[in-house]
Parts: structure tokens; sequence; C-alpha cells
């Protein structure tokens, strides 16, 4: 009897933590292919593209954390100024509403190329389009 009372009291003290983890990001379970274009003017054509090991982009809006999935996303502008410990970053949706945010400039995203891995930190990038057109490239 003593171990049920222990397990039950247990299982009601870790419900708090297993509930708050189950809705910790966005659930996306497709692939998100993109086009980046670099600092430099490069452009780069990904398969699947991943932000610090997340689908997702998570921004402060006021006092709270929003997580934006690539999916919902067109187009991102990025603006990185020099030295800065932020990055301005505004996300195109495709509805055609614009909203703009800034980020840790430690941001690293990766992503699958025919001929290996990219890997490039958001201050780094000038663009990213989740919309690409098939072919294109600088």
């Amino acid at each position: 009897k003593v171990r049920r009372v222990l397990l039950k009291g247990l299982s009601l003290g870790l419900m708090p933590f297993l509930i708050y983890g189950m809705g910790s990001q966005p659930s996306i379970t497709t692939p998100v292919p993109a086009q980046i274009i670099d600092d430099k003017g490069k452009v780069h054509q990904v398969d699947t593209l991943v932000c610090d090991d997340k689908t997702y982009f998570e921004v402060n809006d006021g006092s709270a954390v929003l997580k934006i999935p690539f999916d919902k996303i067109k187009k991102v502008l990025i603006n990185a100024p020099k030295n800065a410990d932020y990055v301005n970053i505004t996300f195109i949706f495709f509805n055609g509403e614009k909203k703009s945010f800034q980020i840790s400039p430690d941001v690293l995203c990766t992503g699958s190329t025919t001929f290996g891995t990219l890997e490039i930190y958001i201050n780094q990038i000038k663009e990213i389009d989740f919309n690409p057109k098939k072919g294109g490239g600088k």
C-alpha cells in the first residue's frame, strides 16, 4: 500500500512537468526546403532547414515568447548591424502580413544540400526564401 501511494504521489508530482514539456514546441512533420542568400550574395539551396535544432524561429514578443514555424513563413529578411548583440529579422507570411523582431546573432542554421551540409549563423544571412523557385541560384 505504501508503494502504491508513493507511485501515485510521484506520478502526480511529475504530471505538471510532462504537460509543460508536451506543449513546448510546434510540431512540424514535413521538411521545409529553403533558399538562403548569405551576406556575400551567394545563393544556397537546402532541402531541409533547421535553426538551433528547430524548424521554427523563437523570438521575444513583449513579455511572451513566440514560436513561428517555418512552414508559415514565405520569406525572412535579415539585417545584422555590425558588432551588435542582436539581429533585426522581418518575417513575411504567406498571407502577406509582415512582423519584425530582434533575435540573437548566434542562431546557427543548418541545411542539407545535394553535396553536403550547410552551416551558417543567422547574422551571416541576408534572406531566407521558404517558397524557392526550382533551379534558381547565382
